[in-house]
Parts: structure tokens; C-alpha cells; sequence
């Protein structure tokens, strides 16, 4: 295959992806409000549970208890 092809072909696969992309930015955009979310709402339960806002922000870096 002449260099040209390769050129095309690699060009159509770009539009492809970035059509792919343009297509999933609302999931996204959804899923990284709802992870916002979440970590508001394990932020917002340290603070009640009595920790320090600095402390809290640090338990949120890792939420999981493992």
C-alpha cells in the first residue's frame, strides 16, 4: 500500500474518532457531574462526621475503604 493510502486512511480514522467522541460528550459530560456529585456527598459526610475540611478533602482523594 503507497504511502498515500496509509495518509488516507489514517485521516478517515481520525474523523472517525473524533465523530465517536463529539457523539459519547454528553455521557460524559453526564457521568462527570454525577462523579462530582458523589464526591460532594462523601466531602459533605466527613465534614458532619466531624472532620476538618482538610481532612475531609483528604478522605475523598480516596473514597474506598480498602
Amino acid at each position: 500500500m503507497s504511502n498515500e493510502a496509509h495518509k488516507v486512511i489514517a485521516t478517515a480514522t481520525d474523523r472517525a474518532n473524533l465523530a465517536k467522541l463529539a457523539e459519547l460528550q454528553p455521557l460524559i459530560e453526564r457521568e462527570a457531574r454525577m462523579i462530582a456529585t458523589i464526591r460532594r456527598i462523601h466531602f459533605d459526610a466527613s465534614i458532619k462526621q466531624g472532620f476538618t475540611p482538610d481532612q475531609a478533602l483528604a478522605l475523598c482523594v480516596k473514597p474506598s475503604l480498602t
